[in-house]
């Protein structure tokens, strides 16, 4: 009966042990994440930080969340700790106590030597259970990290549809952007809501805002990095939705604020992208954006 009664407790121990560490795993691999997602794009993007002189600022950036990952991994430990003390106390008292048991069965001769070494054998096997809490931490690790994989396996594979883009007018003008009553929410906010905007072929637009204010997302939105909540965004009429993605791609561009240099060389990062022009293309992309003179001034150039 005691041993019955022992061994419920130590498995309700252990069950109780990886329910309260899986929220602090989960949190611990999340702020693990972020630090490693920004290292790896700062190493990636080193030149551009070293020529940008913004060290500090990305230093900053990537030890930001380490306070609250030193929190998660405090709590983690804690429940670790305080789970391999209680197993660490319980087993020995459910052999002491089922050894005391057997005894005193024995000395009224209601057991034999016998049926006290199989229950005290029997104790030694189930306070081995207790073992089990530092497997059980690895695997409370691992369901928590193919919870996030899950996560990112669930999301909707964008879909792109099939329609090229119409032939220029009769002027020729190409590239008329409108968003037509488009809204995006982000955490339960509305960013971007009821946003109508018609930019004509070869127009240069900038928009200007506070930080926060939707800014991002609307240049998102333009290009379909991001599909509106509702509302519609058409390219020289065409809803982007319905563009087959090469033809998307080929028209829209993006230059992001926070640009990662590709390649060994000048010419291979301005060569980026799904085919690998010709040298006369990348200098012609490269005077386009006002580079080609520095680019040349430099000790390899292009090379």
């Amino acid at each position: 009966a005691v041993f019955l009664a022992g061994v419920p407790l130590l498995v309700l121990l252990l069950r109780a042990f990886a329910h309260s560490s899986s929220e602090s795993v989960s949190r611990y691999q999340e702020a693990q994440g972020r630090i490693a997602a920004t290292l790896v794009e700062t190493l990636d993007g080193a030149a551009t930080v070293a020529a940008a002189g913004t060290v500090d600022r990305e230093r900053a950036r990537a030890l930001g969340p380490l306070a609250e990952l030193g929190s998660h991994g405090r709590q983690m430990w804690h429940v670790y700790g305080r789970a391999m003390v209680g197993s660490g106390i319980l087993a020995p008292l459910l052999v002491t106590a089922v050894l005391a048991a057997g005894g005193l069965r024995l000395a009224a001769d209601a057991v034999t030597v016998g049926d006290l070494l199989a229950a005290a054998r029997y104790c030694v096997l189930a306070a081995g259970v207790g073992a089990f809490a530092g497997r059980l931490d690895a695997l409370v690790r691992g369901r928590a990290a193919a919870g996030r994989l899950t996560d990112v396996l669930s999301l909707p594979a964008v879909r792109h549809g099939t329609r090229p883009l119409p032939p220029p007018a009769g002027d020729g003008a190409r590239g008329r952007l409108e968003l037509r009553n488009v809204a995006v929410s982000r955490n339960g906010r509305a960013v971007l809501d009821g946003i109508d905007l018609v930019v004509p072929g070869g127009a240069t637009v900038a928009v200007v805002g506070r930080s926060g204010s939707g800014k991002s997302v609307l240049a998102a939105v333009a290009g379909r990095l991001d599909d509106p909540e509702r509302g519609e965004v058409l390219l020289d009429g065409v809803p982007l939705r319905d563009l087959d993605r090469t033809t998307l791609r080929a028209e829209v561009g993006y230059a992001f604020e926070r640009p990662a240099l590709f390649g060994p060389t000048v010419g291979s990062a301005v060569a980026f992208g799904p085919y690998e022009p010709p040298h006369g293309e990348v200098t012609a992309a490269a005077r386009a954006a006002g580079a080609d003179d520095f680019v040349r001034r430099l000790p390899d150039g292009y090379a």
